[in-house]
């Protein structure tokens, strides 16, 4: 039934929004306030494979494709995302609670917020590939990703160091500029610990993401931090509604003060001094100076030791 349903709402692409991050940076949170806004739904990682042990060359955990190089596969499920047509329900995220509901839900909202963690490599394929509505790049500070990436469990960013891949190949692999990965290479290789490993696939997700988004003038995607989007909801919402052009309804601002499904039990959407600051508390000052000359060695200067963005791109 819902592989029915799915093929009779089928969207376009030209309406799609995508919104890339890292993991544990807010983003499915970002991804149910803007599937408040008329007509959308919410697709959730279509670039996670369904098994972990079966990637594929440039479909792997952060795939890479250069802007003038093809990548049928990619471009076919893709494609699939953005007009809506992936028939697996588990791959959702409606607001209805009932099955009635949620396939009466599929079928009137055929547009699609795609939420992905692992597109931001790819955002300058993307946006020579396909037309779509707009895409929100939302960033967090790194200390703060990391943070929660280790406390998190279950994703195995706990475990790196211990499933005898090479760090090189953990930050890296083939899925990254070539130019960029060699430069660093002796860098990354020198890395011991899980942290220092996870900075680098943080780096690394954003040098890519946000150059092609300076070098476009912001004409493909929107930036916004979590820690605006915590402090300064509804002028960020605004913002990037404006850019997307669209207009917010109330349940989009009634999202705002709603932590997801995948937030850790201790979010606090209102205590905002607390959730800012909390990494801190985590990490210990050598690791934090650690991540940040990692993070500062790809010419990323938007976060320093403070909470806060340091400056606006």
């Amino acid at each position: 039934m819902f592989a029915a349903a799915t093929k009779i709402s089928e969207g376009m692409v030209r309406e799609a929004i995508l919104v890339a991050s890292v993991g544990r940076s807010g983003t499915t949170w970002l991804g149910n306030i803007l599937s408040a806004l008329d007509g959308y739904k919410m697709l959730n990682e279509p670039l996670r494979p369904e098994d972990p042990t079966e990637y594929k060359a440039r479909y792997r955990h952060r795939p890479y494709v250069a802007e003038d190089e093809t990548a049928p596969r990619l471009e076919e499920e893709l494609e699939k995302a953005f007009t809506g047509q992936v028939a697996r329900s588990h791959k959702w995220d409606f607001r209805s609670e009932g099955r009635l509901g949620m396939l009466l839900e599929h079928i009137w909202n055929r547009k699609v917020v795609v939420k992905s963690t692992r597109s931001l490599r790819l955002l300058p394929w993307i946006h020579c590939t396909f037309d779509l509505k707009g895409t929100v790049i939302l960033i967090r500070h790194p200390c703060a990703v990391i943070s929660s990436m280790l406390k998190s469990g279950g994703w195995g960013y706990d475990r790196l160091e211990q499933n005898g891949v090479s760090p090189f190949d953990q930050a890296v692999g083939e899925q990254a500029p070539a130019s960029v990965a060699e430069r660093l290479r002796s860098d990354i290789e020198g890395t011991t610990t899980n942290p220092e490993i996870l900075a680098h696939m943080w780096a690394l997700d954003y040098h890519v993401a946000l150059n092609h988004h300076e070098n476009t003038e912001g004409k493909f995607s929107h930036l916004v931090t979590y820690e605006h989007l915590l402090t300064e909801g509804q002028r960020c919402v605004r913002g990037l509604c404006a850019f997307l052009g669209v207009e917010p309804n109330e349940e989009v601002f009634q999202q705002l003060n709603r932590a997801s499904r995948t937030a850790s039990d201790q979010l606090s959407t209102e205590d905002t001094s607390r959730q800012l600051r909390k990494w801190k508390e985590h990490l210990d000052e050598d690791t934090v100076e650690r991540v940040l000359s990692i993070v500062h060695s790809y010419d990323l200067d938007i976060y320093g030791p403070d909470p806060m963005p340091a400056l606006q791109r």
